[in-house]
């Protein structure tokens, strides 16, 4: 992980647990798929993500070594890329991604009003 952006050569031979090709998260983007919090990075550390090629670092990271690259992942967020921009990633390859974007506060707007999402 040289700036934390999943531009690694391998990143190219990721796949999902139904074998489509996935990209790796942008460390430095918030907000994060299992949550951005310090406890949600600790959690998504010791648990994995279900269906993505993220594991457990359970049993290959001490409690101590985890907290370490909590504080790390965090560090890697300039505050320009903590601003909330969305709940899907766009489709683009520059810095500025190119697409449509649903906003995270529409959707906790939706989800007050009674709707099933």
């Amino acid at each position: 992980m040289r700036r934390g952006r999943g531009e690694r050569p391998s990143a190219r031979n990721l796949r999902d647990s139904w074998g489509y090709p996935t990209r790796p998260t942008d460390l430095t983007r918030r907000p994060l798929k299992g949550g951005s919090s310090p406890t949600d990075l600790y959690r998504t550390l010791g648990t994995g993500l279900d269906g993505t090629p993220m594991p457990s670092y359970r049993d290959a990271l001490t409690e101590e070594e985890r907290w370490a690259l909590v504080a790390y992942v965090d560090f890697l967020a300039t505050p320009e890329r903590r601003m909330a921009r969305g709940m899907m990633e766009m489709m683009g390859t520059g810095e500025e991604p190119l697409g449509r974007m649903i906003e995270m506060r529409n959707r906790v707007q939706m989800q007050g009003a009674g709707c099933m999402m």
